[in-house]
């Protein structure tokens, strides 16, 4: 889910006014999530290896992004982002996937979002 997906090898770096926190991982992949306080919302970023994506991998990773979800709503966020690179055509396409909507773009950057 890097920047909620980047399949490049580049991340996004926390900003000083937020938390980064890993809240999933496996050998194939990760979840990061950046809690940005200054604003009181949350970035998730997710890499996952291109090779190992599977329809079967798709549904457990669809499980767990979910759980993470009903997290983040317990903490009374009520949107979560992702902010894939223009060129990351793959990215954009995962995060949509999992429900994000492009509003914007930016400094060479997809700003999408979903609601929690």
């Amino acid at each position: 889910m890097d920047g909620l997906t980047q399949t490049s090898s580049r991340i996004h770096q926390p900003s000083p006014e937020s938390v980064r926190e890993k809240v999933y991982e496996d050998a194939n992949g990760y979840v990061l999530v950046d809690y940005l306080y200054k604003v009181n919302k949350v970035a998730l970023h997710l890499k996952f290896t291109e090779k190992a994506w599977t329809h079967r991998k798709y549904r457990r990773y669809r499980e767990i992004f979910d759980g993470i979800l009903a997290d983040l709503g317990g903490k009374c966020y009520t949107e979560v982002y992702a902010y894939p690179f223009e060129e990351d055509v793959k990215a954009q396409k995962l995060i949509a996937m999992f429900g994000f909507e492009e509003f914007d773009r930016k400094r060479g950057h997809v700003l999408m979002k979903r609601k929690v």
